[in-house]
This record gives C-alpha cells, sequence and structure tokens, in this order.
C-alpha cells in the first residue's frame, strides 16, 4: 500500500479522528469524575536488612550479599501479603464494624448467599468470642458464611490485597505500605491496626527456627541422659550383683562389693527400725483421738485379707524373679512398684473400715493416724522384703567370686559405652546451652518507623491523564483499523489505488456526476460550475487532448466487466471531440449491450444511462453506426465484410472512429476487435473492485504493449480523485 496513499486517507478523516479523540477524553474526564474519592494512608517500617542486623553474608562478594538482600526484602513483602497476615486485617475490621456500640465504616452490601439474619446471628457470635479467638484460622472465622461476610464488607482477602501496596523503598533499609478506602479514617485505622499485631507475630513466626532448636537439643538432651543413667546404673547394678573385680585386685573388689551391699542392707535395717517406733507413736495418738480406742491389729484385720495376701505372694515372687536377673530388669522392677502401690491402696482402705459404733464415730484426725500408720507398715514390710532381697544377693555374690574373671571383658565393654555416652551427653549440654543463648540474643531489626496518619486530602484520580490517553488510544484505534482497512482494500476508489491492484497506465480519471440528469450541453458551456462538473470537463477536456495527440484515429474502449461506464465516457469524449469541430464516428460492437445504439436514435441525444440518470446533449459532428443487440460476436457479425476496408474508407470520412466492447471477462469481442484498432482504451469504474477473475483480463492488457494507450477511472468520488 502506498503511503501517500495512506496519509491522504487520514487528512480526508481528519475530523473524524478529531471527533474520536474529543469524544473519548471527554467520556472517560465524566466517567472518571464520577468514581468515589480513594483515601490513602501509609506506614514505614524498618527492616534492619540493609544495616545487617538481620543479616550476614561475606562482604567481599557483592554480588551474592545483593542477591540476599533482595531475597529477604521478596521473602518479606510476601509474607506481610500472605493469607494469614491479610486475616489480621480483616479481623480488626470486624473488631470495629461488629461493635454494637459503635460506628462501622462500612455497610455490608446486599447478596445471594447469606441472609440479614444470619449475619446478625454471625456478629453476636462473634462479638461474644472476640476475646477467646487467638488462633484466626480457626473454623469460625473461615466457614463459608465467615468469608462471604468478608466479601460483603470488602475486608476479604481479594479486596484489602487490592487496596494495600507493599514495595520497598528504593534501595534502602524500609519498605512502604500503603492502604486505600474510600474512608482516610478507615484507611489509617486498618493500616495501624495491623502494625500492632504484626511484629509481634512476625517475630514469632521468626524465632520459631530458635525455639525449635531449643526444643530439639533439650529432647536430645534428655535422650542421651536416659541411656548415660541406664549404662550408670547398669554398670553400678553389675558392680554390686555381679562381684567384678580385676584379676589383680580380686579380693579387694569383692570386699568392696560386700560392704556396699552390707552397708544398703544395714540401711534399710535401720530404716525399719525407724518404721517400727514411728508406727509406735501413730498408735498413741490415734489412741488419744479416738476415745482410747486400741489401734486394731494389722495383721489380724488387714493383712490375713485373701486378696492382700496374694498381692504379698505376687511381690514375693516378683521379688526372687528380680534378684534372679541381678535386680537389672527394670519391667519386673516397676511391676513390683506397681503391686506395692495397689497393697497400700487396699491396706488403707481395709484400716478405715469401722468394726463398731464407737469406732465410727472416732474423729476425723484419728482416721488419718490411721492411714499414716498403714502406710509405715507397708513401708515396714517393703523394708523386710528389701533386706530380704539383699541377703539373697549376698548370698550369690559371695558364691560366685571366682566367677568373676570371666566378666572381666563385660565390664571393660560396658565402661567404654559409659565413657562415649558422658561424652555425648555433655555435647548436647553445650549445644542447648548454645541454643538458649541464641533464642535470648535474638535480635528484633524489625520495627515501626512511620505509624500512618489521617489523609488530608483524597488522591489525584489522573482525570487529564487518563481522558487524553484515552483520547489518543481511540485515534491510535481508528488510525490502525483504517490502515487494516486500506491495506487489504481491493476497490479502484483513487489513482493510487489503481495503480496498485493493474499496474496499468491511467489516462484519466473521471468523478461521478450527481444531480437529477445529466446535460452536457449546459456542462461544457456553464463557467460558475461547481467543482464536480468542473473536474469531469477538465477530465474529458485531458483525455481528448492525449487522443489527439496520439495521432490515432481508431480507437476500441473495453472493460472487463459489464456496466462500467464505456457508452457515457465514449459519448462525453465524443461530444468534446466534435466541440472542436472534430468529426467523430461512434460504432456500436458491443452486440451484448447495445447502450450506444439506444443513444444515437435520438439526434440531441436524449437518453438514458444504465443507472437510470436522463443525459442530454446535442451531438454536432457524431454520428452512430447502431447494432441489433443479439448473442452474436464480432467476428461472427462482420463475417461477409472486409471490415478493415470499411474502416480504411471511414478514416477518409472522419477524425476519429470509436469502438465499444463487451466485458472482457465474459466476452471474447475485445480480441476480435483488437486488430481494427489503432489504441485500446480500458475502462474501469471505481465502485467496483479488482478480483481474481479480473487478473486474466488484466494480463491481456498489459500484453498489448503499444496499443495500450491507457486505462481511464471512471465514476470516482471527487475527494478520492487526488489520492
Amino acid at each position: 500500500m502506498d503511503f501517500r496513499y495512506f496519509l491522504l486517507l487520514l487528512k480526508k478523516r481528519l475530523w473524524l479522528l478529531l471527533l474520536l479523540f474529543v469524544t473519548a477524553a471527554v467520556t472517560t474526564f465524566v466517567l472518571m469524575g464520577r468514581l468515589p474519592r480513594v483515601y490513602k494512608s501509609s506506614a514505614v517500617i524498618s527492616t534492619g536488612i540493609v544495616d545487617y542486623k538481620g543479616i550476614s553474608v561475606d562482604k567481599e562478594n557483592i554480588f551474592v550479599q545483593q542477591f540476599q538482600i533482595e531475597n529477604r526484602f521478596n521473602n518479606l513483602i510476601e509474607f506481610i501479603k500472605s493469607r494469614p497476615i491479610m486475616k489480621m486485617m480483616s479481623f480488626e475490621m470486624m473488631l470495629h464494624d461488629f461493635d454494637p456500640q459503635g460506628t462501622p465504616f462500612r455497610q455490608p452490601k446486599e447478596s445471594k448467599d447469606f441472609t440479614a439474619a444470619e449475619m446478625d446471628s454471625f456478629k453476636k457470635d462473634f462479638w461474644a468470642r472476640k476475646d477467646t479467638i487467638v488462633d484466626l484460622t480457626s473454623p469460625f472465622l473461615n466457614s463459608n458464611l465467615a468469608r462471604e461476610i468478608e466479601k460483603s464488607y470488602e475486608i476479604d482477602y481479594e479486596s484489602i490485597v487490592g487496596d494495600l501496596d507493599v514495595k520497598r523503598s528504593g534501595e534502602t533499609d524500609f519498605v512502604s505500605l500503603t492502604f486505600s478506602s474510600e474512608d482516610p479514617k478507615l484507611s489509617k485505622f486498618i493500616l495501624e491496626s495491623f502494625l500492632k499485631r504484626f511484629v509481634d507475630y512476625y517475630y514469632s513466626e521468626q524465632n520459631d527456627v530458635e525455639t525449635n532448636s531449643v526444643a530439639f537439643y533439650t529432647n536430645l538432651l534428655d535422650q542421651r541422659k536416659q541411656y548415660y543413667d541406664s549404662l550408670k546404673l547398669r554398670l553400678n547394678n553389675y558392680n554390686q550383683h555381679r562381684d567384678i573385680v580385676n584379676l589383680e585386685d580380686q579380693g579387694k573388689a569383692v570386699v568392696t562389693q560386700l560392704r556396699d551391699l552390707e552397708l544398703a542392707r544395714a540401711d534399710e535395717a535401720k530404716a525399719l527400725k525407724g518404721f517400727e517406733g514411728s508406727k509406735k507413736y501413730l498408735k498413741t495418738l490415734y489412741k488419744e483421738y479416738n476415745l482410747n480406742t486400741e489401734a486394731p491389729n494389722f495383721f489380724e484385720n488387714v493383712y490375713t485379707r485373701e486378696d492382700i495376701q496374694q498381692l504379698g505372694e505376687q511381690i514375693q515372687t516378683l521379688n526372687k524373679q528380680y534378684v534372679a536377673t541381678g535386680m537389672r530388669d527394670e519391667g519386673i522392677k516397676k511391676q513390683i512398684a506397681t503391686l506395692q502401690a495397689q497393697r497400700l491402696e487396699k491396706t488403707k482402705k481395709y484400716a478405715t473400715l469401722p468394726r463398731s459404733d464407737r469406732e465410727t464415730d472416732g474423729h476425723a484426725r484419728a482416721q488419718d493416724y490411721l492411714k499414716q500408720i498403714v502406710e509405715l507398715e507397708n513401708k515396714e514390710i517393703t523394708a523386710r522384703e528389701s533386706v530380704s532381697s539383699l541377703d539373697a544377693v549376698l548370698g550369690q555374690l559371695r558364691g560366685r567370686k571366682s566367677s568373676l574373671v570371666s566378666d572381666n571383658a563385660f565390664i571393660a565393654n560396658l565402661e567404654q559405652e559409659f565413657i562415649q555416652a558422658t561424652d555425648d551427653y555433655n555435647s548436647a549440654v553445650d549445644k542447648l546451652n548454645q541454643a538458649k543463648v541464641n533464642l535470648q540474643a535474638k535480635e528484633r531489626p524489625l520495627r515501626v518507623s512511620e505509624m500512618p496518619i489521617v489523609a488530608l486530602k483524597p488522591e489525584s484520580s489522573g482525570k487529564a491523564i487518563f481522558s487524553a490517553f484515552a483520547g489518543v488510544s481511540a485515534v491510535t484505534l481508528s488510525i490502525l483499523t483504517i490502515f487494516m482497512m486500506a491495506f487489504f482494500d481491493n476497490s479502484l476508489s483513487s489513482p493510487l489505488q489503481f495503480h496498485k491492484m493493474t499496474n496499468l497506465p491511467l489516462l484519466g480519471t473521471v468523478n461521478n456526476l450527481k444531480g437529477k440528469e445529466i446535460d452536457l450541453n449546459f456542462l461544457f458551456s456553464q463557467n460558475g460550475e461547481n467543482k464536480s462538473s468542473a473536474h469531469f470537463k477538465e477530465t474529458i477536456r485531458k483525455i481528448r487532448n492525449t487522443i489527439e495527440l496520439s495521432g490515432a484515429q481508431v480507437f476500441l474502449f473495453s472493460s472487463s466487466k459489464q456496466k462500467e461506464g464505456k457508452s457515457f465516457l465514449i459519448v462525453s469524449i465524443a461530444y468534446a471531440l466534435g466541440l472542436k469541430g472534430k468529426k467523430v464516428l461512434v460504432f456500436d460492437t458491443n452486440f451484448k449491450n447495445n447502450t450506444l445504439t439506444q443513444f444515437g436514435n435520438s439526434t440531441s441525444m436524449n437518453g438514458a444511462l444504465p443507472n437510470g440518470l436522463p443525459i442530454r446533449a446535442n451531438l454536432h459532428n457524431v454520428q452512430f453506426v447502431g447494432n441489433k443487440q443479439g448473442n452474436f460476436s464480432p467476428s461472427e457479425v462482420l463475417s461477409g465484410i472486409n471490415f478493415k476496408e470499411k474502416l480504411a474508407e471511414m478514416r477518409k470520412q472522419y477524425d476519429y472512429i470509436f469502438l465499444e466492447a463487451a466485458s472482457l471477462n465474459t466476452y471474447a469481442d475485445a480480441h476480435e476487435l483488437a486488430e481494427y484498432a489503432d489504441k485500446i482504451i480500458p475502462v474501469f469504474s471505481a465502485e467496483t473492485g479488482i478480483h481474481a477473475e479480473d487478473q486474466e483480463s488484466l494480463t491481456y492488457y498489459r500484453s498489448l504493449n503499444g496499443k495500450m494507450m491507457g486505462a481511464v477511472l471512471n465514476r470516482a468520488e471527487l475527494g478520492k480523485v487526488q489520492m
């Protein structure tokens, strides 16, 4: 497409483009003026990232450091915009707007997802639970009803994220937060309330690493302590109950173990005597508080019971098993302790059962002494059992002196494990202490540097900028549309389009005349004619002049399609030549449509164009040779005539001879008449375009070489003639 043609199209539609610009700009300006005002409130957070408080990197590698800094800022911004954090804002808005005594910032929008009763019920439940809600992820705050109510108040996640702007302030250490709403107080309130919660929540999340580290090492220390204690106890028990010594020092080791066990037995025996003294004293107190009634004989009244005796037998059996395993089986030990506890409870119960009316009326203090007596009685039994067990172990150790040498290797391995367990335990202690130090020394660099304030005026809507942008966009889209239409336009609406589509020389562009009729006599004689008539007249004169200068006499007018305006063009050119005294003979050789014959039947040329528009002309010096319309070709009609000789005679009588051929796309008339013509003038209508079926005709016209006089673009719009 010719760029000049495109510029001419734009020039012609300049006012339309200006109108589109003004319309789009004014419409945008009016619509934006109806938008609600927006108030922004801003706050600033100091992160401590850039000034080292929250980061530790290799300062020599500046690229790694920059990457880490940017990554931390991005993580912090995404953390602020996460759903749990946005839920804080929603919760704060609920606390304010659901207050029965307060004035809400917003009124809810109507929704089909819940009723007014459901909303009122939810508000009451929320207000009743507000002081007990700790976890913002609770099912109550995240139910479908809660989410729909948040949407109606425009405090759901999507709404808040859309109104909140979080970004780093340039290359500084600060992050700015801006919240926009329709109310300046609302913007300040929601941002201020959020910041009060956010910092503590952020550090609770950040401290999870150190807290988890402390918990991990505490658990690890407990495990290693248990293993350490088990090895220590195992080693001690083994030394006590197995009487293990080195070969060189065997006697000394046995004596030492026997001494330890005897001391243990002495302690138990001593405790046994103490239990007996305490029990005697408690019985005296019992007598004083129970009307001088003697304390009951527990062995007769309590320990002779069948279930107590069964428990005693089970304990004795387990004691023997426990001693047999070297007092190392923790499972048996736990079973013994459980049975002893059961026996104690049962003996207390049986000892306090009333056995007479007088005892039943006794004091509560006496009952308490009675329970203590029972407990001492059980301790006494336990001590006796322990003495019995120790006696059994002492007997075994004395009998195993000769077998201790074979156990020396086992003791060595056990001691090695104990040493390793000790090292592991100490290492866990050190790591736990370090984790505690890290937790206590954790810095809190993140802080609020600037709290939000109430905005004094709304934000600029940018109406002027957006209006100008809308106008420019509308014009740009229009220009693109015009360009696309022009690019794909296959019409012959202008000379530029004609050259683009046909690649044929152009003899002239004849504009389309408008009016009730066309009077050639008046048109060529008037002086104050309008632009359309003037251009038509001058174009015909230019074609006339070209014909005169060509030196040719016989001209064949052709067209690729029907109704392209050949007949009217021939009449107009013939009329113009006649005005100069030239004699013109018009041969109507279009046997398919004899419009010229119909025009020629009237001396004054009062006929009608194919489109029904009347034409008037006094055709001086112009004569017509008509035909009877029929489906014949020129060669068939002229088969009995030597048409070349006839034309030679007519050349002597007339200055110019015009021939008209039927449409070239459909008929072969133009091919048959071409040999008789000196020049051929194709006629194209600007009202039609060039299509695939016209390509063969165009190829034929281009092959005419010297016979091609030039084409005429007919019926063009006056505004497009100069394109």
